[in-house]
């Protein structure tokens, strides 16, 4: 499974882990995984580093579904998402995501960034909390 997650239920966050070949069938079934989760909470802030993913076969089309599903699980009212890319396609399909779940350019719900730093704090996760949990496995 290219993608994985945990959820913090306690401080609010969705920790999402990307490896391999991720499709828009893996993102589309992920977040029909996350939607199931009875931890999960459409208002959660969610990191998702896809920073392992080596080959991206995402689509237009297929980011068109992914926000579609958004919408129907009503997770453009306010919860943030921080996606960490490193590759530049994936960056650039990431921010062409971005771009298309924006409501409003004053108050944008998805960043992409390189920096995992500025990916939480961006978040709000600069508490100190206990450590986040360790990379789900993917396989």
């Amino acid at each position: 499974m290219p993608l994985a997650y945990r959820i913090d239920v306690a401080r609010g966050v969705v920790f999402t882990y990307g490896s391999g070949v991720l499709t828009d069938e893996d993102v589309l079934g992920f977040k029909n995984r996350l939607a199931k989760d009875p931890d999960f909470r459409p208002d959660m802030v969610e990191l998702s580093d896809i920073r392992d993913v080596v080959e991206l076969r995402v689509t237009p089309a297929g980011i068109a579904r992914m926000l579609d599903a958004d919408r129907r699980e009503e997770r453009t009212r306010g919860a943030r998402l921080a996606i960490l890319a490193s590759d530049d396609l994936a960056y650039g399909m990431a921010r062409m995501y971005a771009q298309r779940a924006t409501i409003q350019e004053e108050d944008p719900r998805v960043g992409i960034f390189r920096n995992e730093a500025e990916a939480r704090a961006w978040l709000g996760l600069t508490d100190d909390a206990p450590g986040d949990p360790e990379r789900p496995d993917t396989t």
